[in-house]
């Protein structure tokens, strides 16, 4: 199955979540759209098969977001913390990673690519800014999009 799909800034790429089962950690996918006749031309992003990352988005400078999921003992209780990853696209190694003391559940950069919107497992959607900063903008949401 594929889902989160994420355009890169300059419109040449894809990247998207494949996983065969719901249970599994999937593998981060780019599809080159230069260059690919259909999904199946996709590509693993190095470095991502099995770790766990979801949630694909692009910042402005073309680097990689996604969130990875640290889930409760009880399968059907949302992550219990998650950490947010920036990804070199490319090269797919680890760029620079932060620790979130609660579950995400969907993120999203701004056009610039500095400031975030991040949803909590509990509902509450959180600016941050690119010092680190969080204010609460409201609560009961299930995703946010700038």
């Amino acid at each position: 199955a594929l889902r989160q799909p994420a355009w890169s800034p300059d419109g040449s790429a894809l990247v998207f979540e494949r996983f065969d089962a719901f249970d599994e950690p999937g593998t981060l996918m780019r599809l080159d759209l230069g260059r690919a006749a259909s999904v199946a031309d996709a590509e693993p992003v190095p470095g991502t098969a099995g770790a766990g990352y979801t949630l694909p988005t692009f910042d402005a400078d073309g680097r990689l977001h996604v969130v990875q999921q640290h889930w409760a003992p009880d399968a059907d209780a949302p992550p219990a913390s998650s950490a947010g990853v920036v990804i070199d696209p490319d090269a797919g190694g680890v760029v620079a990673r932060r620790a979130y003391p609660e579950g995400v559940t969907s993120h999203a950069h701004d056009a610039r690519g500095g400031f975030l919107l991040i949803t909590l497992a509990d509902g509450t959607v959180v600016w941050q800014r690119p010092d680190g900063d969080r204010e609460v903008l409201g609560t009961g949401f299930a995703a946010a999009a700038w």
